[in-house]
């Protein structure tokens, strides 16, 4: 625990120094108080930003992944010549980037928030707000350690993140509704429900539509969803699929990293 704590210590002090970081922050805090200025209705201002998340986060989260892996490899191959074990390496730099990132997130959409404190009508739903780009912060964070780990063409790495981004975050409503189109005459609930399950993104916009109940806003799959399960119950079980999510990419991550013949 101790291994894992100095490396995370020294990534995320490497990290909240990069000009990246605070790039993100501003960016998010810019737009908390453009959307404040034109609108002070609180959960249109949260609805948007919630959007500007799904989209933003994720790309962030591969893009920053990658250029700080590929720019550390040689600092990583040091740390394993040292009596430390592969996985507190690993965790290290995981929770190094997912936390500076997520910390980034947090600071840039809540201080439009807290200076705005007297539109806030639902606290839940500021909560949801956070964890939801927490969330996707960490999936896409060790989804895309995966893929620089199996890739060490800094190329192919960095374009296999963007094509997942743009699969998971732009071209998957698209292919689910074609589909739905397509296949119109047969029901389609459960296989918009597994659909959903598997894209995290699709995830973090099914919790916003269950909490805000405003279905027309982020896709067909989120109103599928809602309808199949209780409004309490569908989001639990984002909750937990999103948990789920979060975990599998960098349990597999360490695994790679510690059999990796470097």
């Amino acid at each position: 625990m101790k291994e894992i704590y100095k490396i995370f210590k020294y990534s995320i002090a490497d990290i909240t120094r990069s000009r990246w970081l605070l790039a993100y922050l501003l960016f998010y805090l810019a737009f908390g108080l453009i959307l404040f200025y034109l609108d002070n209705d609180f959960g249109k201002v949260l609805i948007s930003i919630s959007n500007i998340i799904i989209y933003i986060t994720p790309l962030v989260s591969i893009v920053y992944t990658t250029i700080y892996y590929y720019n550390s490899q040689h600092f990583i191959e040091l740390l394993l010549t040292m009596p430390i074990q592969r996985k507190s390496i690993i965790y290290g730099i995981y929770f190094g980037i997912s936390l500076a990132l997520s910390l980034g997130l947090m600071v840039g959409i809540n201080i439009p928030i807290l200076l705005n404190l007297q539109y806030v009508d639902s606290i839940s739903s500021l909560v949801l707000l956070n964890m939801s780009g927490i969330a996707l912060t960490f999936i896409f964070t060790g989804i895309s350690l995966l893929i620089v780990l199996k890739n060490e063409n800094r190329i192919i790495g960095f374009g296999l993140g963007i094509v997942l981004w743009l699969f998971a975050s732009v071209l998957y409503d698209a292919l689910i509704l074609s589909m739905i189109i397509l296949l119109k005459d047969y029901p389609l609930d459960n296989m918009i429900l597994i659909t959903t399950i598997i894209n995290p993104v699709d995830l973090a916009r099914v919790s916003v539509i269950l909490n805000f109940e405003s279905a027309a806003v982020l896709g067909y799959t989120g109103l599928v969803f809602r309808n199949y399960f209780s409004t309490s119950l569908g989001l639990i079980i984002s909750i937990v699929l999103m948990l789920i999510w979060t975990a599998s990419p960098i349990l597999f991550t360490k695994r790679i990293f510690t059999k990796k013949d470097f």
